[in-house]
């Protein structure tokens, strides 16, 4: 996607003035975190012991020896562990003769705390005993708070000595504080404040893309929504509002919140940036790395209802790394291809890397950072959705820029295309009276040639009927009429005759004089048969080989029987001429009459005249046999 040069500068002015004002308000940040928690008393070390078998008792560790504690900042984590140690604690004596005091462990992440309280630090038995933590629903705290607060103010006695047993599986810190409950309720005041600006900011920033998408139908902002929706998730849980506000009877579901959405948080992340850089247009391969990451971070959210926080965090913390630096470096890679707005979104992410890297390597302990983790994340997170909305904005209005371009051209060649119209009706109607004379052309070409084609079809049908070597109807024509005839005599209730003529002892003529000389005979004994037929209705045809029929509709066996007579009479006086002499031949017939009753029924009158004939040769040949005779 492609900006115009001359909007380039001015929207690089943009980018850098927003990457300034995050630079200064994350420095006043760190700057002011200090002044911010003045009013408290910070409790920054203390004597820590792990307890590897999670077994011990209160009794037990009071009598460890000096040397199995070590003391260790409260503040800096000691990286991500499932185990349970346990501190020693000397409360600040600044506070200890003034009333209304608060004593605070700001990590709303803990899982399990107890704490025991000592009028002296020799003492071996607490005089009261509070226990805390997430895995307790949050509305038995005794304040409605994201932090584990305990009032000392209500105990038996003014405490000077603590143990404090902490279960977590997740990040070890344990930042403790005492308070003056003044100065407590006026940081609160200013703290929500400030938290609620930040997450007003969010669910605003959130909120305004979905009506985008709802009147765009641009999924960019649908995505660009959830991404920001689970990011705000993410933050309340860190901060412990998720637990305060949102499932405050739910802690099953409090230990699986943060890995939950993050894993959300950057599988529409990553989505975003697909559709958003139009990363299949430039390469099908990378597409797919992207689209299979962030399919791998929803598959992740899933696993997270079953996984362990402390694993869960390693692998979320490879992905939430890994994700970052492939949009990183896929966003150079586009730069390089002189895409636009992946300079812009380089800025976005770039910020997301650091931060996030610092945020890992916080909850892993290596160091701490200098506003806190979750005040850092906080800047984080608001510089990287507001750069983000930027960049979306820019390439909305740059979609409708180029829209804009797209409609004046548009309108350009609506109009050239008008012109080419008016010039494609003139020349359309031109064609149109061309085509018509050439129509009433072609058409009286086709009636001309149809009449002829006609013409020939009829000579080539009779041609078809024909047998070429006698000249009279072929086996073809016969099956088509008496077909035809049986059917007539069935409507009318006719009689329909049938005569089968067969040469006798053609097969000798054959062997003695040759094939041609058998030819001379059938077409001989062809022409003597046609001589007798004398009624238009009558056919005689060629059956195959030396064998002919009659078909002979209204007629009784009788008169057939006469007629088939005379030509065997005419045939056995009539010697057919060749080239080896006169040859002189006689025929057998039978004759078959009736009156078709059925469909099909003419097959009958077929078989009977050709029993007939079968019964003409038995009785010695040249002689006519009826079908009636068979019944004799």
């Amino acid at each position: 996607m492609q900006f115009h040069e001359a909007k380039e500068t001015v929207r690089r002015s943009w980018v850098l003035i927003a990457a300034t004002c995050f630079v200064i308000a994350y420095t006043a940040f760190v700057l002011g975190s200090a002044h911010l928690s003045s009013p408290s008393t910070s409790i920054d070390s203390a004597l820590v012991w792990k307890d590897t078998t999670a077994s011990a008792t209160l009794a037990e560790v009071i009598t460890l020896s000096d040397t199995q504690w070590r003391q260790r900042d409260t503040k800096i984590s000691s990286g991500i562990h499932e185990a349970v140690y346990w501190l020693k604690v000397t409360l600040p004596t600044t506070v200890r003769g003034e009333e209304q005091k608060l004593f605070e462990i700001a990590n709303p992440l803990l899982d399990r705390i107890d704490v025991w309280f000592f009028a002296l630090p020799n003492d071996k038995v607490p005089f009261s005993h509070q226990r805390m933590g997430d895995e307790l629903s949050f509305h038995s705290r005794p304040y409605r708070y994201e932090n584990f607060i305990v009032d000392l103010n209500k105990l038996n006695e003014a405490p000077t000595f603590a143990v404090v047993k902490v279960k977590t599986n997740g990040s070890f810190k344990v930042p403790m504080r005492v308070w003056r409950s003044s100065d407590f309720f006026h940081f609160v005041v200013k703290q929500r404040l400030l938290i609620g600006c930040f997450f007003g900011f969010l669910v605003a920033m959130a909120i305004s893309n979905l009506f985008f998408f709802l009147t765009t139908r641009n999924l960019s902002f649908a995505l660009y929504s959830a991404h920001v929706l689970s990011f705000t998730i993410v933050c309340a849980s860190l901060f412990g509002y998720g637990y305060f506000y949102l499932w405050p009877d739910n802690p099953v579901f409090q230990q699986k919140a943060i890995p939950l959405f993050s894993s959300l948080t950057l599988g529409f992340a990553l989505f975003f940036t697909h559709r958003l850089l139009a990363v299949e247009q430039h390469s099908r391969k990378v597409s797919l790395i992207l689209k299979g990451m962030g399919s791998a971070l929803f598959f992740n959210a899933l696993l997270s209802a079953f996984v362990i926080y402390s694993f869960q965090f390693f692998v979320l913390s490879a992905l939430l790394l890994t994700s970052v630096v492939v949009v990183l470096v896929v966003c150079i890679w586009l730069s390089f291809k002189n895409v636009a707005i992946a300079r812009y979104y380089n800025v976005a992410w770039g910020m997301m890397l650091i931060c996030s890297f610092a945020a890992v390597l916080d909850a892993l302990g290596v160091f701490s950072l200098p506003g806190g983790v979750n005040g850092t994340l906080l800047y984080a997170v608001a510089g990287e959705t507001l750069l983000l909305a930027f960049v979306l904005a820019l390439s909305y209005g740059s979609q409708g820029e180029t829209l804009a371009r797209t409609q004046v051209i548009a309108l350009a060649a609506e109009k050239e295309s008008a012109e080419a119209k008016d010039k494609l009706l003139e020349l359309e109607q031109q064609a149109k009276d061309e085509l018509e004379y050439k129509v009433q052309e072609r058409t009286l070409e086709l009636e001309i040639t149809l009449r002829e084609l006609s013409e020939a079809n009829a000579e080539l049908e009779r041609i078809n009927t024909v047998d070429p070597l006698t000249g009279i109807r072929n086996r073809r024509h016969f099956d088509k009429r008496f077909m035809a005839e049986g059917r007539r005599s069935r409507r009318e209730q006719t009689s329909l005759c049938l005569v089968m003529l067969d040469i006798d002892h053609f097969k000798r003529i054959n062997d003695s004089h040759g094939h041609d000389v058998g030819d001379e005979c059938i077409k001989h004994i062809a022409t003597l048969i046609k001589s007798f037929i004398k009624r238009p209705s009558d056919d005689v045809c060629r059956y195959g080989g030396e064998e002919f029929v009659l078909v002979l509709p209204n007629t009784t066996e009788e008169g057939a029987f006469k007629l088939v007579n005379d030509i065997r009479k005419t045939i056995e006086s009539t010697p057919c001429p060749t080239r080896n002499g006169s040859i002189a031949m006689t025929i057998s017939a039978g004759v078959a009459s009736g009156i078709v009753d059925v469909a099909e029924g003419q097959k009958d009158i077929l078989k009977q005249a050709d029993m007939a004939l079968y019964k003409a040769k038995q009785s010695g040949r040249n002689r006519v046999c009826a079908a009636s005779q068979l019944k004799e």
